[in-house]
């Protein structure tokens, strides 16, 4: 297809919900047919898996009599989830890209083995040194990881995740305390190439840095 993306209504784009923009843009409205989901396989997407669903106690498939009666004093609830919490980002005013592609990243607190619990985003790092993405959501680049943050991080391969190739992105904040842990960015690149790609521009950013 020639098209790159599919277009949104601009009330779905300022719906709040990041899932469900990436259920549409990234796994069910793809114009490229090697990348597009089928409904089957899109049950698996977050956005399908964490809703709230009941069980309805009226229909052609209701049971009758006391079974029935004691559906009515109880409603199963699938499956209980942990409520989302958004993060505020900074908006990225950067003048120019120095690397980008697509890559695979992993929901905040999301199962590294768990393939859906990756989200396909446009990120770049920036010419300020920053690693930036462009959110669905809000319709505007934003910073994912200051310039302080990405140039003081880590990389390293990280084979455990279920898309490959992967790297990990460690980051101490800069107001540690004690007992608190780095925090951990896993991505995946959509090929050996982009991953080498990555790795190069990471690479060159920590020496351009260290001077």
């Amino acid at each position: 297809s020639l098209v790159p993306k599919a277009p949104l209504p601009s009330m779905v784009l300022k719906c709040g919900d990041d899932e469900l923009l990436d259920l549409l843009g990234g796994w069910l409205l793809v114009p490229s047919k090697g990348k597009r989901q089928s409904l089957a396989a899109s049950l698996s997407h977050d956005f399908v898996r964490g809703a709230d669903l009941t069980r309805a106690k009226t229909g052609p498939l209701t049971q009758s009599g006391d079974e029935q009666t004691s559906l009515e004093h109880t409603e199963e609830v699938l499956p209980p989830t942990a409520p989302r919490q958004g993060r505020k980002r900074l908006e990225d005013r950067s003048s120019k890209a120095v690397h980008k592609t697509t890559l695979w990243k992993l929901n905040e607190g999301g199962n590294l083995k768990d393939p859906t619990q990756y989200l396909r985003r446009d990120m770049w790092i920036a010419d300020n040194g920053s690693l930036c993405y462009f959110s669905l959501k809000e319709d505007k680049r934003l910073v994912l990881l200051d310039s302080h943050l990405f140039t003081s991080s880590t990389l390293a391969p990280c084979p455990q995740a279920a898309r490959q190739p992967a790297f990990v992105l460690t980051t101490t904040p800069e107001h540690e305390k004690e007992d608190q842990t780095p925090d951990e960015h896993i991505f995946a690149c959509e090929s050996e190439d982009d991953y080498s790609k990555w790795v190069r521009a990471y690479e060159s950013l920590k020496m351009e840095v260290m001077g």
